[in-house]
């Protein structure tokens, strides 16, 4: 399937079938973007990205696993309290693609019950890992009330090849309106490459917003 007609096929997910619980960016006519980080909480990164944004003054949307979550759980807090969004990236970060129902359900649960005991609520905001969707697990979300949430560019900086090559693949002359850019908070180059790409947007006019905006 080629990008242009995924791209069709996400939007008519967003905007016709899923309407209201399913979004792979943002809604057309702002000049907003929005920052996404996957994977976390890290026990060395995750700070050092919550120190960029707060010297940027940018809110930002962390999708955490919830058994990551429970060791760091001073994280997942100074997350919140810093007003970014927190969404549910499972609870052991396996692809909800290859669980039956209740192995969905059973792990959605548990990463559920790890945020309300941490943050005393529970996210309504759902990244599935790796991306990996299906109608059946749109649908079980959708009745879970969870408001599934992809992408429009990823850095790819699981590859950590260095804070030049993640700026590269998201570039600010490349960045357009509604974009929902994904980046992970596990490593060196994130951090620096996001230092670098924040205030350029910001300069370009780029306004920054978390999905729970």
């Amino acid at each position: 399937m080629t990008r242009a007609i995924k791209a069709v096929a996400k939007d008519a997910l967003q905007f016709w079938l899923f309407r209201g619980s399913f979004a792979w960016r943002l809604p057309s006519g702002t000049r907003s973007v929005a920052l996404t980080f996957d994977d976390g909480p890290d026990p060395v990164f995750t700070t050092q990205v919550l120190e960029v944004l707060a010297r940027q003054r940018v809110p930002a949307t962390f999708f955490l696993v919830g058994r990551k979550a429970v060791a760091r759980p001073e994280l997942v807090q100074a997350i919140a309290r810093a007003g970014h969004a927190i969404g549910n990236h499972s609870h052991a970060h396996v692809e909800y693609t290859q669980l039956s129902r209740s192995g969905r359900l059973a792990d959605w649960t548990a990463a559920q019950s790890v945020f309300a005991q941490i943050l005393q609520f529970r996210p309504t905001l759902f990244r599935p890992p790796r991306g990996r969707i299906s109608l059946a697990v749109l649908r079980h979300l959708r009745a879970l009330n969870q408001r599934l949430i992809l992408w429009t560019r990823t850095s790819s900086d699981y590859r950590q090849d260095g804070a030049d090559a993640i700026y590269a693949r998201v570039h600010p002359d490349a960045v357009r309106p509604g974009e929902i850019l994904l980046f992970h908070d596990h490593n060196a180059g994130t951090v620096a490459a996001i230092a670098r790409l924040i205030p350029e947007l910001l300069g370009r006019g780029f306004r920054f917003q978390h999905l729970l905006s």
